[in-house]
């Protein structure tokens, strides 16, 4: 869990740290920061979880270690990234109207239920994105060079 939450520190902290930033203080955000930072994070996010999980250590956040992999991998790993957010996306837009709609319509009968059922989905959504990160892996590893 460590690891992963310095994946996220590495790569989308930088634009949550500018999102509070601006907040507390009450500055207008400046969007081409704030899609300069987002970008950033969101390209590098898949290949550094990919790499901190390979290599078991936080020695995966190399920059020249991601860099290297992404851009052996360009064109496989920029469809990727599409798909992967693409289907977080997807599955968040299905998450928030599928539970209150199921509430809605007694399907669930209670609020405990709709919160279960949002985290059984929220984990079976990250089972299909880590199966897709570990497929890209298996397929690309000889392009990768990581020799984990």
């Amino acid at each position: 869990m460590v690891q992963l939450f310095a994946c996220y520190a590495f790569t989308l902290g930088p634009v949550t740290f500018y999102r509070g930033y601006t907040y507390f203080y009450e500055i207008e955000t400046n969007g081409i920061i704030l899609w300069s930072l987002l970008t950033y994070g969101m390209l590098f996010f898949p290949m550094g979880v990919l790499a901190v999980i390979m290599f078991d250590s936080v020695n995966g956040l190399n920059p020249v270690l991601l860099i290297r992999s992404i851009s052996g991998t360009l064109v496989q790993y920029c469809g990727l990234v599409i798909l992967f957010y693409g289907l977080s996306i997807l599955f968040a837009i299905v998450r928030a109207f599928l539970v209150p709609v199921m509430t809605q319509r007694g399907i669930i009968s209670s609020m405990f239920f709709a919160y279960l059922f949002f985290h059984i989905f929220t984990i079976y959504a990250l089972l299909i994105l880590g199966h897709l990160l570990g497929r890209f892996y298996w397929k690309y590893q000889e392009k990768l060079n990581w020799e984990v």
